[in-house]
């Protein structure tokens, strides 16, 4: 049911300066960053693709909210979230309340639907550091 990592996130304490870094040390192409707003989150964010465009770095620059604390915490570069392209987000969120582990928003808060929904249309949820050992993890099925 997960086709592939998609993204790795790391955090930054200076997107413009990650972003730049990043573009030159990997040469991958230049992105610019959005602006990720939701009630106590708020990120500048960008994803960087690597190699044949099918993964991608994320940096993510935290405002308000998750991030925060692990930034401080582990200083710039920290490993953030590891992210899956999954093929029946709905399907694979069955899967892991099977287990015992409930799909999150991206406050890591429990959500009562099946998935979230993206302005793009993909669907997607976390699953909480506290439930996956550690590291973040975020299942998302792109809209093609």
């Amino acid at each position: 049911m997960i086709n592939q990592i998609h993204h790795v996130a790391i955090l930054t304490r200076d997107i413009t300066a990650a972003i730049n870094h990043y573009v030159d040390l990997l040469g991958c192409e230049q992105k610019d960053p959005i602006d990720v707003e939701k009630p106590g989150l708020r990120w500048k964010s960008v994803l960087l693709p690597i190699g044949n465009g099918t993964t991608a770095l994320q940096l993510i620059q935290p405002l308000e909210g998750p991030g925060l604390e692990e930034l401080e915490r582990g200083g710039e570069g920290t490993l953030f979230e590891i992210g899956f392209d999954c093929a029946d987000a709905e399907g694979f969120g069955k899967h892991l309340k099977e287990r015992q582990v409930d799909p999150a928003d991206l406050k890591e808060e429990a959500i009562e639907e099946a998935y979230m929904q993206s302005k793009y249309g993909n669907r997607f949820y976390v699953v909480p550091k506290k439930q996956s050992r550690g590291t973040r993890l975020e299942f998302v099925q792109f809209q093609k």
